[in-house]
């Protein structure tokens, strides 16, 4: 008996690194307004309800989005990056059942989604949920 609950504090502690997306799920209950919207050049990505999507910050020529997921059981939210550069945006998605999620721009922007606190020293936060380092 002692070994069964030994493996089940073992799986637990395990699965706490990677969260479940419930407090990040906030962000969506706010009302949407212009700087929320998509750029043109997502229309080509999927996996997340466009209709949902909030702006999280902007770093230069790099903007970051927040989406639903399509309602798939492992897309539950995604990060979405759109950056614009001489010939034009290009946008991607990192979608997930889990949080943090974490992206790297081609500017060498590391970004982390999801947590409500810094994944590790030398981040710095963007906004909700939102964290960056070069």
């Amino acid at each position: 008996m002692k070994r069964a609950g030994a493996v089940a504090l073992l799986l637990v502690i395990g699965l706490a690194g990677c969260a479940t997306p419930a407090p990040v799920t906030t962000l969506f209950d706010a009302p949407r307004d212009a700087s929320d919207e998509l750029p043109a050049a997502t229309s080509t990505v999927d996996g997340f309800d466009s209709d949902s999507s909030r702006l999280l910050f902007t770093d230069v020529d790099v903007a970051y989005y927040a989406a639903q997921g399509d309602g798939d059981e492992d897309t539950v939210v995604c990060l979405i990056t759109v950056e614009s550069t001489v010939e034009g945006d290009t946008a991607s998605a990192a979608c997930s059942g889990r949080v943090p999620i974490e992206s790297r721009s081609t500017g060498g922007l590391e970004v982390s989604f999801g947590g409500e606190t810094a994944p590790s020293t030398g981040w710095t936060k963007r906004g909700d949920f939102i964290w960056s380092r070069d």
